[in-house]
């Protein structure tokens, strides 16, 4: 397979370089796609199940050492995707989305963000209607310390069923990736990148006084779509995440100890992208509900006979 994909890469660079002489002797430049909606679930790997990123997987092939992180902090959001080899001889190790249907003979364009030390690959992996599996050499990056974008189009074989993408490492090194987007090719626009959501706590005020039960709220907003907002007290959870506008939740402020707290919200868009807003500091003042004094004799005991003085 590694000689295959090897002698493919050559072939395919040879003909890239022919079809661009070509293009600059017509005069022919590079058109700009809109492109359809994006078919990688999870593409910012932020949604998780038993501490591993949903609709992902890992794997790596040859000899090599590769060690796979669902890390904190990414290109947008809380989580990127690392992969990290310590020993190499031979092959790759990569970290790719749960295949996706798509159109046979259609155009395609994948992107993502990544940083990495060494060069580094990007394959489609094409299963055909008949469950065959072949591979297309999208193009081999330049390391880069900074957050990068790949940006490919390409045409799915005429028998194509499923595709995923493999942005793999081949050597000592490691390679962390963020916000895949794989969707249909459908016009002559320049495409945009999704975004991170916008929120804010709208209430309780900064700095406020809160006692009993408080209405916490918050103003979101996205360039296509809020799908959440979940609200937290110190960081933790309170409550189910509110799916619908206006968004708020009522907190029992008696469930936090007395004195300085933060409240924060963190919203998800469509593209599972998050935004966690300012911390709005407020202080909890609960004052403890006045309860009669409890008294009893334990001395002598009942039903006891006495005489003289007693105790």
């Amino acid at each position: 397979m590694f000689v295959r994909r090897v002698i493919g890469k050559r072939i395919l660079s040879l003909m890239c370089s022919m079809l661009l002489l070509f293009a600059s002797v017509l005069g022919v430049v590079p058109v700009a796609h809109a492109l359809g909606a994006n078919l990688v679930a999870n593409p910012s790997a932020e949604t998780s199940s038993s501490s591993k990123p949903t609709s992902w997987a890992s794997n790596k092939w040859g000899t090599n050492t590769a060690t796979f992180t669902h890390t904190s902090g990414g290109h947008t959001g809380n989580y990127s995707l690392n992969t990290k080899v310590t020993k190499y001889s031979s092959g790759d190790a990569k970290w790719y989305f749960t295949p996706v249907t798509v159109k046979p003979s259609t155009s395609y364009t994948f992107s993502d963000w990544y940083q990495s030390g060494v060069k580094t690959s990007v394959d489609v992996e094409v299963t055909s209607t008949t469950g065959a599996v072949s591979y297309m050499w999208l193009g081999d990056p330049a390391a880069s310390t900074a957050w990068k974008q790949n940006t490919y189009t390409f045409t799915t074989p005429a028998n194509a069923a499923k595709v995923t993408v493999y942005h793999s490492i081949g050597a000592v090194g490691q390679l962390t990736v963020d916000d895949y987007s794989l969707a249909e090719t459908n016009g002559t626009t320049t495409p945009t990148t999704p975004t991170a959501p916008t929120v804010t706590v709208t209430a309780p005020a900064a700095n406020a006084m809160v006692s009993g039960t408080t209405t916490v709220s918050a103003t979101a907003s996205d360039a296509v779509s809020v799908k959440s907002v979940q609200f937290k007290v110190d960081g933790v959870n309170v409550g189910a995440a509110d799916t619908t506008t206006p968004y708020s939740i009522s907190w029992d402020s008696k469930t936090a100890t007395n004195g300085a707290h933060t409240i924060t919200a963190v919203a998800t868009n469509s593209s599972d992208l998050t935004t966690t807003s300012s911390a709005i500091p407020v202080t909890v003042s609960n004052t403890a509900t006045p309860t009669a004094p409890t008294t009893s004799v334990t001395a002598p005991t009942s039903g006891s006979s006495v005489s003289g003085a007693i105790n």
